[in-house]
C-alpha cells in the first residue's frame, strides 16, 4: 500500500545499504526540498485522526474514499504512534509524499544515529550500526532520503514493485538491482484496521475501499 511501508520500511532498507555508498553524498538535498518546513508531529498526529475518522465514514457510507500523499503520510503516522514502538518525531526532521503519475513519492531528512536508537529489525540494526562505527556523526544528523514507486498487495503482504527508486543523498538505486530486495515486506495490519480491503494508486490520489 502506502506509507508506513515507505517512510520505516525504505528508511530501514536504505540505512541499511548505506554503507555501501559514498559519504559525502550524505549532504546533498534537494533546493525544493530544502524550504520543506520542519515537521510538526503534534500536528501531524492531529491530522491523522481526523483523516483516520474521514476514511471510516466514507468507507462506511461509500464504500470507497480518496487520499491525498499527505494524506496517507499522516493517517499512518497516526497509527504508527498508537503501536508506540517507533519514536518518529526522535529521527525524523521533515516528511513530504506526493501522488505523481500514480506512483507514490515520499521524502525525507533523518538522523541515522538516533535511527539506531529504535526497535529495528535485527539484520537492519546490524548494518546500520557498522555504518555508524565509520561516519562522523555530523554525516548522520541531517541525511536526505526518498522513495518513489508503487506499492503493491501480495495477500496479507505490503511489497514494492521491482521498478521503485530509492534514493539517499545525492545517490540513487532501482530496488530490483539490489540483492535481497525480493525479500522487502511489511504486513498489511493497517488497512485491516482501517477497514481497508483494497487500494489503488491514481494519477494523483490514492482510492481506499471497502
Amino acid at each position: 500500500m502506502k506509507t508506513f511501508l515507505m517512510i520505516i520500511g525504505v528508511i530501514l532498507v536504505i540505512a541499511g545499504l548505506s554503507i555501501f555508498w559514498v559519504y559525502s553524498s550524505f549532504k546533498y538535498q534537494p533546493d525544493y526540498f530544502k524550504e520543506v518546513e520542519t515537521a510538526n508531529f503534534s500536528q501531524i498526529g492531529r491530522e491523522g485522526r481526523k483523516i483516520e475518522n474521514r476514511v471510516r465514514e466514507e468507507l462506511a457510507e461509500k464504500g470507497e474514499t480518496k487520499v491525498t500523499g499527505d494524506d496517507m503520510t499522516a493517517l499512518v503516522i497516526n497509527q504508527i504512534n498508537k503501536r508506540g514502538k517507533v519514536n518518529l518525531k526522535s529521527f525524523v526532521k521533515k516528511v513530504k509524499s506526493e501522488v505523481v503519475d500514480g506512483r507514490l513519492k515520499v521524502e525525507a531528512l533523518v538522523n541515522l544515529k538516533e535511527l539506531s536508537q529504535q526497535k529495528i529489525h535485527a539484520k537492519a540494526k546490524e548494518y546500520l550500526d557498522m555504518f555508524l562505527e565509520n561516519t562522523p556523526d555530523d554525516l548522520l544528523e541531517d541525511v536526505y532520503i526518498s522513495f518513489n514507486g508503487l506499492p503493491i498487495r501480495d495477500g496479507s503482504i505490503l511489497k514494492f514493485d521491482e521498478n521503485t527508486e530509492f534514493t539517499i543523498g545525492d545517490i540513487s538505486y532501482n530496488l530490483s538491482s539490489v540483492y535481497g530486495s525480493h525479500k522487502i515486506r511489511i504486513g498489511a495490519s493497517m488497512l485491516r484496521k482501517l477497514g481497508i480491503s483494497n487500494f489503488e494508486v491514481l494519477d494523483d490520489m490514492i482510492l481506499l475501499q471497502k
